[in-house]
């Protein structure tokens, strides 16, 4: 919503920039400290949704190798234990799809589940 609103008061700003020799810059000052203050609203919303322990990290976490790389932003960022959560997560989950990947291509070797 605040990105919304930011680039609003950034229309504003503009419209603000026309009307500056009517009112001296009031509008257009005002504008820009607002939509500042909406953008930064916005650039905080969105490190909160990728910090270490937001949904859609942990949710990469547990993607087949792509946790993996989850592990390295982690390891660099300095958080060994997210980073060891994350190789944790991964490792889990390549082994159950290996495991998933596993069934489904040897059931036809076996017969699957013909009866016969």
């Amino acid at each position: 919503m605040a990105l919304f609103r930011g680039t609003w008061n950034a229309f504003g700003t503009a419209a603000g920039a026309i009307v500056y020799p009517l009112d001296g810059g009031q509008l257009m000052t005002d504008q820009a400290e607002r939509a500042s203050k909406e953008f930064m609203t916005v650039g905080r919303d969105i490190g909160d949704s990728l910090s270490r322990d937001s949904a859609a990290t942990q949710f990469v976490e547990h993607i087949p190798l792509a946790g993996y790389l989850a592990a390295v932003v982690h390891a660099v960022a300095g958080s060994a234990s997210h980073a060891k959560r994350a190789a944790l997560r991964c490792t889990n989950s390549n082994v159950a799809f290996g495991v998933a990947l596993g069934v489904v291509a040897g059931a036809p070797g076996t017969g699957g589940a013909t009866h016969g």
